[in-house]
């Protein structure tokens, strides 16, 4: 829904590129919701929807499409990162949203490319989105604070990073977990729901962390030698570029 209002505020000058780890997943995630709200406005607004090839195109006034502006869907899958650089790097528009979603199973040099080429436009905004799994992957470095991961409290939910500002949400703190019934039935978590992850997945295990707490796990992996905080404490996390 940010894609089409960035796009919808200045259909010619807008170009929003939209990542996942493929088309087929993109379909079921993000691009799949993009698909639904552009459909639920009807006719009428400046764009064609080709959804064969992920894309929604600017139409100008005399019917002509134009693929410099409106949004597109980017396989960045490992095996297809190369090609996805390639789409990237060098796209000129006045106004660029890059939205990166599943960020931490994407390849940094992804975000490396976006940060270090797409941002020469003279409007550009990167927003990842992702369920955290290491301090290290793509997602983990954007999201390190600028005094370093060894300083953020557990509790912490906006903080300044070297990019930007990072939001958490936890879903201890939905509405629904905290008034203990059920507020709001669209899809927002419940009580059962997050009583059935710890029974399933355990309090203190890595996946519950990551998908209900929203946090990297204090623990780090379960079957490495040293944790990710022993790593952390010896030395910053590399900087993108």
């Amino acid at each position: 829904m940010w894609g089409l209002v960035e796009f919808l505020a200045d259909p010619a000058n807008t170009k929003v590129l939209i990542t996942s780890t493929s088309l087929k997943a993109g379909r079921k995630r993000i691009w799949g919701s993009v698909v639904k709200w552009w459909r639920v406005l009807g006719s009428g607004f400046p764009g064609k929807l080709v959804d064969s090839l992920g894309a929604i195109r600017f139409v100008d006034e005399q019917g002509h499409a134009y693929d410099t502006a409106g949004l597109e869907l980017i396989a960045c899958e490992q095996k297809k990162e190369k090609e996805a650089i390639d789409k990237l790097i060098g796209f000129k528009n006045k106004r660029v949203i890059f939205i990166a979603d599943e960020l931490p199973d994407l390849s940094e040099a992804i975000l490396t490319a976006a940060l270090s080429n797409l941002s020469v436009n003279p409007y550009f905004q990167l927003i990842g989105l992702g369920n955290p799994n290491s301090y290290f992957d793509a997602f983990g470095v954007f999201c390190e604070p600028k005094d370093g991961y060894k300083n953020l409290s557990r509790g912490a939910h906006r903080w300044e990073t070297r990019y930007g500002i990072c939001i958490q949400f936890d879903a201890h703190d939905s509405p629904n977990v905290v008034a203990g019934k059920n507020i709001y039935d669209w899809g927002m978590p419940t009580v059962e729901w997050v009583n059935d992850q710890k029974n399933r997945l355990g309090e203190n295990s890595r996946a519950y962390w990551r998908m209900v707490r929203g946090f990297w796990s204090p623990t780090g992996a379960e079957d490495a030698v040293f944790s990710e905080n022993d790593i952390l404490l010896s030395g910053p996390v590399p900087e993108l570029f």
